[in-house]
């Protein structure tokens, strides 16, 4: 029996100190687990609406030009029948008054690019909802590529695009 050494109180205490960080660790790192699966993606949610709404906003400096209204040929599936126009009225939003200004000075470029977008369209593509907003979508880019190409002779730090494009007017006129 005196062989028998009494147990070390180390040993006692190392597996008290483990059991005491692990208590602690495993809700820590619950909370970040519950942080980046739950909460995170709900902040950045909020964060994309919030953008969604700042560039939803028209600028107090954004000017509107209307273009006359025009008429565009549409490519009929049956070629017996006369074939139908597409007629239309576009406005252009631009971000400020100088570039509305040299849209002004270069309209010809801009009417030009509109009506060939909206021209020899078939009238089976026509009767898609979606088709005016593609329309809008490509006039907005193909008006910044012409306002990049332009010659700017005001200040170079102005902010020169085309910021929207909208249909005042998209209409069908069938000639039977």
């Amino acid at each position: 029996m005196a062989d028998e050494q009494p147990k070390s109180p180390r040993g006692g205490f190392k597996k008290k100190l483990l059991a005491l960080v692990v208590a602690l660790a495993m809700p820590a790192v619950a909370a970040a687990g519950v942080y980046y699966f739950v909460v995170h993606p709900i902040l950045t949610q909020e964060e994309a609406r919030a953008g969604d709404e700042a560039e939803d906003r028209i600028s107090e400096s954004a000017v509107t030009l209307s273009m006359d209204e025009s008429f565009a040929t549409v490519n009929m599936s049956n070629t017996d029948i006369p074939a139908s126009l597409l007629l239309f009225k576009v406005s252009l939003e631009c971000a400020n008054q100088e570039t509305a200004d040299l849209v002004r000075r270069h309209e010809a470029r801009f009417v030009d690019m509109i009506n060939g977008l909206h021209s020899f369209r078939k009238r089976e593509t026509l009767n898609d909802a979606r088709i005016k907003e593609e329309i809008q979508q490509e006039a907005i880019r193909r008006a910044n590529a012409i306002l990049e190409r332009l010659p700017r002779t005001a200040n170079p730090n102005v902010d020169y695009r085309i910021t929207d494009v909208f249909h005042q007017r998209f209409a069908i006129q069938d000639q039977i």
